[in-house]
C-alpha cells in the first residue's frame, strides 16, 4: 500500500461487544456474536468473534455491526 493511502477505522470495537454480521449474504449461524480478541493491524482491523452455536473466527471489522444496548435485537 502506498504512503498516501488512508486507513479507515470503521468502528470502535472492543472485547466484549455484542456484534451482528453485516454482509450482503449473512450466514444464518453467525447472527449474533461477542468479540473475544482484537488485532489492530497497520491497514486492517481484524477481530475474533465467538458466534453463538457456531464457533470463534477472525473477521474484518467492517463486516460487523455493533449492537448497542438501545437497539432492539
Amino acid at each position: 500500500m502506498s504512503k498516501n493511502q488512508m486507513k479507515f477505522d470503521f468502528q470502535s470495537l472492543k472485547v466484549g461487544d455484542l456484534v451482528a454480521e453485516n454482509t450482503r449474504f449473512p450466514n444464518e449461524y453467525k447472527k449474533y456474536g461477542v468479540i473475544v480478541q482484537i488485532d489492530k493491524g497497520k491497514y486492517l482491523d481484524q477481530v475474533k468473534v465467538h458466534w453463538m452455536n457456531y464457533g470463534s473466527f477472525w473477521t474484518l471489522s467492517d463486516k460487523l455491526t455493533k449492537i448497542n444496548k438501545h437497539e432492539e435485537i
